[in-house]
């Protein structure tokens, strides 16, 4: 007979008992050894028990640090632990009135049975640094091994950390409260005062293996953490509270200060810094070869005891977190309250810092620059068939569910969200410098300076979650189901039904970026260019800055090999999101089926400040520009645009432009000037944007959409291959989405200084002097509205019926065949795309000029010296306006063979068409109106300038004209056919376009462009001549078949010739008036009076100054032909 606990504790020495048993059917006596309470505690490191059968009954506790080895090995205490030691049996039972805890040590057996009263704990130790309590190692890994079965049934608690537990066999485990398969974690931390640190954590997770079937059960809740839980066979896990499977996070950050030099007054020193943060997700997995099961909320769990089949009862839920859950056959998840499929995170996080300062303090720097980044890790749900259901809410953010055969997600009385999260990365960057002394560089020399900058940018990109079937997919929720940015794609069908809602919405991607600096620098800078050289002494100051963000729509996808299904008791939100079905489409709601666009948007702003102030020193020569203006002429005498008269007007321009280049090279080949002044400028901008981002609807066979109120489209695109109904208990909304845009410039400058200069020409050296200023502004603003026009289409017979209205407005409605039934109005409406802009611009500028001849001799190096005290000013400005509302797609109602509409009341057609291309066509309605919608674009600018005064005491004048005037007719047109009006009424008809060839038409393009150019100093002949001389030495030099037009011309065609007389210039809408004939590109006629016409829709300007020259067909068919050889 065994001892009894009393009798056990009683002993004061270890005894043998011998006690009866049965064995092979026969009754024996078996050796027990029972420990005294003063060895009983301790088998020492280094000892042990060995024996075929040990059987030690403890009175108190048993610990163990050596080695019980056996082949039935029966261990009993009020508690056991085996720290470090060996316990191993080919049968190996430990029971324990309170608890059983392996601290890095071995259970190793065939079969091995842990009971313990309390709780039940395998764990891998740590242990902290001596002296430093922060730095926590990881011992040895201990572990439960069994070439047979586990079991292990805590009446409380049962923890694995960080260790292993494994069986050839069944594994078992139980736990009347929670259950842990979790981590231990290494900790490192090194403090280096204020200059550095470094702190790590790194996890070690357990690992829980069955070769056959696992049963894992706890009363209240289980955790795996950071861990790996297999089965060969089957495998599950339940809990009467939450059930989480999650992942933990391994973390690395630091810290590092580095200094450089002593920082005296004649030495330089720097600083740096250098931070870093990074997180990084360790996964659990929980897989299985046969079915796997996840069940939280179970009641009437007992120790050892497997949860019923079924729905769970009481409330409890499943999360899992950056995890997986992989079955070989079938997955089973089921919670009585939420099920929540997650995403865990990556992060990484790093920042340098620098500063410096230079000997003397003269020159110091410091940047900054940091970068992010955050990961999503998505848990994934697998198998051949997983079935999740819910007691409330199933949700999977950033995670994936997918199977080879079939998903059912099942939200009893809850709802089911499909829901994104972001992957997002950002980087930052800003610097400054300082500097004086005598620094040389690329442009120059230069004392001092300062420099700032920063800038920085980011993305965030939309991480949805999947599911995907081989099969099919069935979504079942009391509530609403709803996906954001998330995929469901099935091999064959995908069927949706929700108690309220089925939402289909997008999620986003956006963007930024911002840069700005400011440069400011004193010193000397130097230019050179083909037309001279300069050097300048002075202050610069340069700042800019720019932004821009964007946002886009990452719409959700619904998409099966054949049909899609979608119920929902209220109603059914598409909004930028797309449904794809091979085969069928059905879709019905009590309410709404809202199918409308997103936006997508974007922003971007700019600015810039420009300030100078110095002295330059330049020289200038007028040859090089001179000759580039001759070889340019062809090309800018052809760019006028508009009648005969404004192109020949722009051609004459261009020509007195390329004179007065000419003019100024030769009366003054060299000038130098030195200049004192200053400058001042301003530039602004801003755009915006929203661009609409629509939903499809595609179904390769037939799609059938019936709604209890209305159905809205919202410039989407609805197309079946086959047929097509569309059924709206109250409204039929078919109309196009909306984007717009606006923008803003705008810009200023001042400047103002004092001039002396000197230039060389074929009269000698002039001095002259001058103060100036001038002045000038800008702004400018456009804004606009188009539309993205919604299609239907039906590639066989489009049905749609609405018990009210029928909106048609911006849209094309097509099919094979149509019928149409309109409970009360149709309205087939086109839209006009408007915008508007304006914009203007000025400028005044102005000079006082002195006589400079004091302060040089009347003569240097035999050459005379004359002096100017001339004087200027020039006045400019512009405006420009224009104006836009045009149809881009008309909206139409259009069949290939039979169109049949009824409508109970009016049908109302503005810029529309209704038409069958055979002209099988039926409108019945009680009443018809109609009207035409007009387009216009018009857009009108003119710039010009004065300028009075300058080195040759001339006036120059100029202007630039521009217009666009466009318009265009959107007809109401109902195309061949029959038109029932039941009223009676046949007024209606007269007006209505039948004819659709015109239902759009241009009715009027005109544009305009026209370059006028005037110069008094070419008012002389003799200037003239010497000018054109110039000229033809020009163009013989640079391209020698110019310089043969202007000479064979003179020769062969005398009446076309360029003739220097004294009579007026004119111009219209056909030709120009030069001289003694108006040219045009079929004759010439003489005349001696510029008004020659006046009809109303000419325009003639007379420069009584003007008109040495004039052109006529042949002398142009020459310079053309000059140019084609």
């Amino acid at each position: 007979m065994a001892l009894t606990p009393t009798q056990v504790a009683a002993l004061t020495q270890d005894i043998i008992w011998l006690e009866e048993e049965e064995h092979m059917g026969r009754k024996v006596l078996v050796p027990h050894l029972y420990l005294a309470s003063a060895t009983q505690q301790d088998i020492a490191p280094g000892g042990g028990v060995q024996a075929k059968n040990v059987y030690i009954n403890a009175g108190k506790s048993l610990l163990n640090e050596g080695r019980i080895n056996g082949e039935n090995v029966n261990l009993a205490s009020v508690s056991i632990e085996n720290t470090g030691g060996l316990l191993r049996g080919g049968s190996l039972n430990l029971t324990a009135l309170n608890d059983i805890a392996n601290n890095s040590g071995f259970i190793q057996g065939g079969d091995i049975s842990l009971k313990a009263g309390g709780n039940i704990v395998s764990q891998t130790l740590t242990r902290p640094d001596a002296g430093n309590a922060a730095h926590q190692h990881v011992l040895a890994q201990g572990g439960i091994e069994a070439t047979g079965t586990v079991t292990a049934v805590a009446g409380n608690d049962l923890a694995i950390r960080g260790s292993t537990l494994s069986a050839g066999g069944d594994v078992t485990l139980a736990a009347g409260r929670d259950m842990t398969v979790g981590t231990v974690t290494e900790e490192f931390h090194l403090d280096g005062g204020s200059r550095s640190w470094e702190h790590r954590v790194t996890h070690t997770g357990s690992t829980v293996a069955a070769g056959g079937n696992l049963n894992m059960t706890a009363g209240r809740d289980m955790t795996v953490a950071g861990s790996q839980v297999g089965a060969g066979g089957d495998a599950q896990l339940a809990a009467g509270g939450n059930l989480s499977v999650v992942a933990v996070q391994d973390t690395f950050s630091s810290f590092v200060k580095a200094e450089s030099g002593k920082g005296g007054l004649f030495s330089s020193s720097s600083k740096s810094t250098y931070t870093q943060d990074y997180r990084t997700s360790k996964s659990s997995t929980v897989a299985s070869g046969g079915n796997l099961s996840l069940l939280a909320g179970v009641t009437g769990l007992t120790p050892g005891a497997s949860a019923a089949s079924g729905a769970p009862a009481s409330t409890g839920h499943v999360s899992v977190v950056g995890s997986n859950l992989v079955s070989g056959k079938d997955l089973t998840v089921a919670a009585s309250g939420n099920v929540n499929v997650a995403s865990a995170q990556n992060s990484s996080y790093f920042s340098h810092t620098k500063s410096t300062v230079g000997a003397l303090g003269l020159s110091s720097s410091s940047k900054r620059e940091e970068k992010s980044s955050v990961t999503q890790v998505g848990s994934t749900l697998s198998g051949e068939n997983v079935k999740i259901s819910a007691g409330n809410d199933i949700t999977a953010t950033a995670s994936n569910i997918f199977a080879s055969r079939n998903v059912q997600l099942n939200a009893e009385k809850g709802n089911i969200l499909l829901d994104a999260a972001q992957n997002t990365q950002s980087s930052y960057y800003k610097s400054s410098s300082s500097r004086a002394g005598i620094f040389g560089g690329s442009s120059g020399i230069s004392f001092a300076s300062s420099k700032q900058k920063q800038k920085g940018d980011g993305v965030s990109k939309n991480i949805g979650s999947a599911i995907m079937a081989g099969e099919d997919i069935t979504m079942s929720a009391q509530h609403d189901v709803t996906s954001v940015g998330s995929l469901i794609s099935a091999g064959n069908n995908v069927q949706i039904q929700s108690g309220r809602d089925v939402n289909l919405l997008p999620g986003n991607d956006t963007s930024y970026a911002f840069e700005s600096s400011k440069k400011s620098e004193v010193g000397i800078g130097a230019a050179l260019s083909s037309s001279g050289a300069s050097l300048s002494l002075g202050y610069q100051s340069t700042a800019k800055g720019s932004k821009q963000n964007a946002a886009q729509n990452a719409g959700s996808l619904v998409q099966a090999g054949n049909d899609i299904s979608i119920t929902a008791g209220r109603d059914i939100n598409q909004i930028a999101s797309h449904m794809e079905a091979a085969r069928d489409v059905n879709l019905n709601t009590g309410r709404d089926w809202n199918m409308l666009a997103g936006q997508d948007s974007q922003s971007a702003s700019a600015w810039r400040k420009d300030v100078q102030a110095g002295i330059t020193l330049s020289l200038q020569q007028n040859v090089s520009s001179a000759v580039q203006a001759v070889a340019d002429l062809p090309q800018a005498m052809g760019s006028g645009q508009g009648g005969l008269g404004y192109q020949g007007v722009t051609a004459a321009s261009a020509g007195l432009k390329a004179v007065t280049s000419v003019y100024n090279s030769i009366f003054q080949v060299v000038s130098a000037s030195l200049s004192v002044g200053g400058s001042t400028s301003r530039q602004k901008s801003s755009s915006s944007s929203s661009t609409a981002s629509p939903s499809t609807l595609l179904a390769g066979r037939d799609l059938e959409a019936v709604s209890g109120r209305d159905i809205t489209i919202e410039g989407g695109r609805v197309q079946a291959g086959h047929d097509m109904a569309l059924g709206a208990g109250r409204d039929l909304n078919i109309v196009a989405a909306t984007n717009t845009y606006d923008s803003k410039q705008s810009a200023s400058s001042a400047s103002g200084g004092v001039n002396v200069s000197v230039g060389f020409g074929s009269s000698g050296m002039a001095v002259s002097g001058s103060v100036s200023a001038s002045a000038s502004g800008s702004q400018g603003k456009s804004s606009g509205t188009s539309y993205t026009n919604a299609l239907v289409a039906a590639g066989n017979h489009l049905e749609t019926t609405s018990g009210r209205d029928t909106n048609i407005k911006g849209a094309q409605v097509q099919g094979n065949t149509v019928d149409m039934a309109v409970g009360r109005d149709l309205n087939v409406h086109s839209l006009q795309d408007t915008a508007q802009s304006s914009g203007n611009s000025w400028s005044l500028g102005g000079s006082i000029g002195f006589d400079a001849t004091g302060l040089v001799p009347d003569k240097i190096m035999g050459i005379p010296v004359t002096g100017s005290n001339g004087s200027g000013l020039n006045i400019g400005g512009g405006t420009s306006s224009g104006s836009m509302a045009w149809v881009n797609g008309q909206t139409s109602i259009t069949a290939k063979e039979d169109l049949d509409i009824y409508t109970e009341k009016n049908t109302d057609i503005k810029g529309a068409v209704i038409a069958a291309d055979n002209g099988n066509l039926t409108l019945n309605t009680g009443t018809l109106t109609h009207s035409n919608l007009h387009d216009s674009n018009r857009s009108e600018s003119i710039s010009g300038g004065l300028g009075v005064g300058g080195l040759m005491n001339n006036l120059v004048t100029s202007l630039d004209y521009s217009k666009t005037d466009q318009e265009q007719i959107n007809r109401a047109t109902v195309g061949d056919g029959l038109i029932i009006t039941r009223d009676g009424s046949v007024d209606s008809l007269t007006s209505l376009n039948r004819d659709t060839g015109l239902a759009q038409e241009m009715t009027q393009d005109d544009k305009i462009r026209m370059g006028i150019y005037f110069d008094s100093n070419l008012a002389d002949g003799s200037t003239w001549k010497t000018a054109w001389t110039g000229v033809n030495t020009l163009a013989g030099l640079s391209y020698g078949f110019l310089g043969s037009i202007f000479g064979d011309v003179q020769t062969e065609y005398k009446d076309g010739a360029l003739q220097f007389t004294g009579h007026p210039f004119g111009i219209d809408g056909d030709g120009v008036t030069l001289g003694h004939a108006i040219m045009y590109f079929g004759s010439a006629k003489e005349t001696d009076v510029w008004k020659y016409y006046n009809s109303p829709d000419q325009i003639v300007l007379g420069l009584h100054e003007l008109g040495h020259i004039y052109l006529n067909k042949r002398l142009l068919d020459h310079f053309i032909s000059q140019l084609i050889l």
